[in-house]
């Protein structure tokens, strides 16, 4: 009984996502294009160019508590204290297996190409009044949310895209 109840209550939830979330398909769809784009990456290994001292012999990257953390932000040589502790939670979720690795890149990858959505959209969807003499460009209400998908994965998919 309290699982037909669990799953009445996922579905009204769902359908939730569904009436009040703007965009919604969009965003699901971009997500998964671009989990499914990088998805062969899931096979690669480590790299031998920085990897083994950035992430395999690295000694901040030990364990997870507030010295190593306090440690990241000091240490100067190479300063990139988010990259460091994105690094220890992988380690933390997945050890030092490579394809944990790339699913969490992966994942932040898709969800950086949400946000290029959603600010596009922020930037573009209000009537603003300008000054006559303003030059500013504006997209009609349909072709503005394919702009936005469009925007979202040329940023995406861009051959500059090297960090996988």
């Amino acid at each position: 009984m309290k699982l037909h109840k669990f799953g009445i209550n996922l579905i009204k939830r769902f359908e939730h996502l569904l009436t009040n979330v703007p965009y919604f398909w969009q965003i699901l769809g971009l997500f998964i294009v671009v989990l499914l784009v990088f998805f062969p990456s899931m096979e690669n290994g480590f790299i031998d160019w920085r990897d083994p001292e950035i992430i395999l012999t690295n000694g901040l990257l030990s364990g997870f508590s507030l010295s190593t953390i306090k440690d990241i932000f000091m240490f100067s040589a190479n300063w990139i204290p988010l990259t460091w502790l994105m690094h220890q939670l992988d380690i933390l979720l997945f050890g030092f297996i490579p394809s944990g690795h790339h699913l969490m890149s992966n994942g932040l990858h898709a969800l950086n190409t949400v946000l290029v959505f959603i600010i596009f959209m922020k930037c573009f969807s209000y009537n603003r009044h300008y000054e006559k003499d303003a030059h500013f460009v504006e997209f009609p209400s349909k072709n503005r949310v394919w702009v936005g998908v469009f925007v979202a994965l040329l940023w995406a998919l861009s051959p500059f895209v090297s960090y996988f």
